[in-house]
């Protein structure tokens, strides 16, 4: 499963898992087939500067790779 699979499970919560679903379904660039947790982790620090987004962004990523990883 994709990362994009996973948070989109979360798009109408209104939870941090939410609020990264929203940002990563309207960003247009956003790597939807990418799996690997570093490239995650590099993408929304590079695309995102918003502090919350960033905290919310790697609490995802770990439970998406503690998820795939399992």
């Amino acid at each position: 499963m994709t990362f994009y699979e996973f948070i989109y499970r979360f798009l109408e919560d209104d939870t941090p898992l939410g609020y990264i679903a929203h940002h990563v379904h309207t960003d247009s660039e956003f790597p939807i087939d990418e799996t690997c947790a570093h490239s995650l982790f590099n993408y929304f620090n590079a695309k995102y500067v918003e502090h919350d987004l960033l905290e919310y962004a790697k609490r995802a990523i770990s439970i998406y790779d503690d998820i795939n990883c399992a």
